[in-house]
């Protein structure tokens, strides 16, 4: 995905030049969201109507503890960063609110996804539970949904996470790091991430 196109595009839509549906693989991702969280229309001869009237952004995310910030030409404060990676590319829009004196952004959904592996431990009867405590409200799906005979109890396994909808992790496994009871755990862990 060529982000400097893509914010060519959104600077374009931000001052309004922009008549017609464009069909590269960027624009139609960046309209499908626009469509999806009806900022836009598009009528039955392709041509965009706004339907509100605010700045989006699209950029690289830096996630702090509790916030965040979308990257590009401005920087944008994001209050919530939930289901969201770092260095994920966003799609954002200007919140009617203001933080301090920083212009304060909502993400309506992401373009790629960042690369974010976890590391989980097989629990009872074969359940996942995340390690990472940002995590720890979600609960994680294996996208491959036979993987899971491949681990036993106490297991630690990595997983890299392909989707975050409604607090689940849909993971692909990746590898088996260690056992819970493996005296080398803490070196191998730290190995892993």
């Amino acid at each position: 995905m060529d982000l400097k196109k893509l914010q060519l595009s959104v600077f374009n839509f931000n001052n309004n030049n922009f008549d017609i549906l464009d069909n590269e693989e960027e624009n139609k991702a960046l309209y499908n969201i626009l469509l999806e969280n009806k900022i836009i229309k598009i009528n039955k001869q392709g041509r965009i109507k706004k339907l509100i009237n605010r700045k989006i952004f699209v950029g690289s995310l830096l996630i702090k503890k509790r916030f965040g910030f979308v990257l590009g030409e401005e920087d944008l404060y994001i209050h919530n960063t939930n289901g969201y990676f770092e260095n994920d590319i966003v799609v954002s829009i200007i919140s009617e609110k203001k933080f301090g004196n920083s212009v304060e952004g909502i993400i309506l959904d992401y373009l790629v996804r960042g690369e974010k592996k976890l590391l989980v431990e097989v629990i009872k009867n074969k359940n996942l539970l995340i390690m990472n405590e940002q995590w720890k409200g979600y609960t994680i799906s294996l996208l491959k949904k036979t993987d899971i005979e491949k681990f036993e109890q106490h297991q630690i396994i990595q997983v890299q996470v392909k989707n975050v909808k409604n607090k689940t992790l849909k993971v692909e496994y990746l590898d088996i790091i260690t056992d819970r009871n493996d005296p080398d755990m803490q070196m191998q862990l730290v190995l892993a991430t």
